[in-house]
């Protein structure tokens, strides 16, 4: 094998992956625009973002939707938060909530009356 032959599987190798990184960084960057445009979005996510917050800082609160999980779903689902340099994050957190929707629906309609 020559060096032409390296070169050529190198350039090929770096041209694949380096189409991927570029694909979601675009990807990344138009779900960045869609959530600053749209005041729905940036809003919802950013109660999304809190409620996961709540739930992660709160041991009470999270003991309990964790009991719910257990009761409903025979598991427990784990609420993801943001990770800056993921990005997918964003999915992964929301993903988590809706998951856990009829387990949080459940304890919102126990503690509706809770004022914290």
């Amino acid at each position: 094998m020559n060096s032409a032959d390296i070169y050529t599987a190198a350039r090929s190798y770096l041209r694949q992956n380096i189409m991927n990184c570029y694909f979601y960084l675009i990807l990344y960057i138009k779900l960045i625009e869609i959530f600053k445009e749209s005041s729905d979005y940036h809003e919802i996510s950013t109660k999304a973002i809190e409620l996961v917050s709540f739930f992660n800082t709160s041991s009470y609160f999270l003991g309990k939707l964790c009991e719910e999980q257990k009761s409903i779903y025979d598991k427990v689902i784990v609420l993801q938060y943001l990770c800056v340099i993921r990005w997918n994050s964003h999915y992964i957190c929301f993903n988590s909530l809706v998951k856990t929707k009829i387990a949080l629906k459940i304890l919102v309609t126990k503690y509706e009356n809770l004022s914290i």
